[in-house]
């Protein structure tokens, strides 16, 4: 009995450090190192394609050796190096979300951190939801594109008032977007209609499958190719046989008139590249029936224009009403005019408009008083010097 006492008080012996020394490693591992997320923050807009990256601050000289991440407790996705991120598709979630990260440290010891990401908001304005939420372009002095901003680097005024940015993603949206192709017959000189036609091909040939797209051609007529669709191979079987058409005139304000249409009720990033290279041959809408309508689709606009062989460049630039209408629904709409000097460049604007609609920013704010029905101006202005931001220069505050 004296050997059983004896085994069974150094048992408790061990068992009493055992947990002593639990204890104390569980209080170490606590304070360990502290994780944080660095994209996304607490209470993000989170849809889409997205990366997701985390960091850690040390006080003992150690390193992270790996970081597993959680969607509602399910595992998404393990990394084992830096940086320490993943990307990941949420999809079009519309409820809250808990998005965790579980670290390991190169002397065993965990960390875990959470935070809730919210749900996308329905639509790019004022609706059936009291938000507005703005696609936002941003890029420097030169034009390039500027990826890496935070919420904090961004200011929103409505009607010159200042307003808190409540919603904030640097995420890539799904794509709803219309082609409106001029197939006058002056577009068949110095290969204007084969250089858009090759252009739209590859515009559609980087689409992804969550995306739509439509392309409408006008001249003489106004003619749907096809509906918002995803099926891309069929469409670049009709893109090819797309020709412009001689003697052909160019019923342009009504062509975007009724694509604009066509967006209604649609969700995600909404964008229309129209393309066209004289002015409107028919009367059905004014310039200002057209700004007008661009205002309430809340639609980007990309106006590419182009003036006929026999016209002088920089003189059609500066007095053809039809780069004044192009300028102005562009600029309106938040969206970017181009007019390339020759029809070889229309693959690279086609390029350049496709990366600037796969990397904008996604900005959300709730407006004040009441939603009476009026226009309502907004200015985004940034906080890093020589950046130029570009978005809707306003909504209709209607509440239907």
């Amino acid at each position: 009995m004296r050997l059983a006492g004896v085994i069974t008080f150094w048992v408790a012996i061990l068992a009493l450090a055992c947990s002593l020394s639990q204890t104390s490693f569980a209080e170490q591992d606590q304070s360990a190192f502290q994780l944080r997320f660095i994209y996304p923050t607490d209470g993000s807009v989170v849809f889409g394609r997205t990366s997701v990256s985390v960091g850690a601050v040390f006080t003992d000289g150690a390193q992270l050796s790996s970081v597993e991440f959680f969607l509602d407790g399910t595992s998404i996705g393990t990394v084992s190096a830096p940086p320490w991120q993943i990307r990941f598709d949420f999809g079009e979630k519309e409820m809250e979300c808990r998005l965790t990260a579980v670290a390991v440290d190169s002397l065993g010891r965990r960390a875990e951190v959470g935070i809730t990401i919210a749900p996308p908001l329905r639509g790019d304005y004022v609706s059936r939801v009291d938000a507005v939420l703005l696609d936002v372009a941003v890029t420097d002095r030169n034009g390039k594109l500027v990826p890496g901003l935070q919420q904090e680097d961004f200011e929103l005024y409505e009607n010159g008032r200042p307003v808190d940015v409540r919603y904030f993603s640097a995420l890539e949206r799904p794509l709803h977007v219309a082609i409106v192709l001029d197939t006058s017959g002056s577009m068949t000189e110095g290969g204007k209609i084969d250089n858009a036609r090759e252009a739209s091909l590859r515009f559609v040939s980087r689409l992804e499958p969550r995306d739509r797209i439509m392309v409408v051609t006008c001249g003489p007529w106004v003619r749907e190719l096809c509906e918002f669709t995803s099926d891309f191979e069929w469409l670049e079987r009709r893109l090819e046989r797309v020709r412009a058409r001689l003697g052909a005139g160019t019923p342009l304000k009504l062509a975007i008139t009724k694509t604009l249409e066509a967006f209604d009720e649609l969700d995600g990033r909404k964008a229309m590249l129209v393309i066209s290279d004289g002015n409107d041959s028919a009367a059905a809408h004014s310039p200002k029936e057209i700004l007008e309508a661009a205002k309430q689709a809340d639609v980007k606009i990309y106006a590419i224009g182009m003036p006929a062989s026999n016209d002088n460049y920089e003189e059609w630039l500066e007095k053809s009403k039809a780069a004044e209408l192009l300028r102005d629904i562009a600029g309106l709409t938040g969206g970017r005019p181009f007019f390339p000097r020759s029809p070889a460049e229309l693959p690279d604007v086609f390029s350049t408009i496709f990366d600037e609609l796969r990397s904008q920013y996604s900005l959300g704010y709730s407006p004040s008083g009441k939603m009476d029905g009026r226009w309502r101006s907004i200015e985004v202005r940034l906080r890093p010097p020589g950046l130029v931001a570009r978005t809707k220069q306003g909504y209709y505050a209607d509440n239907r």
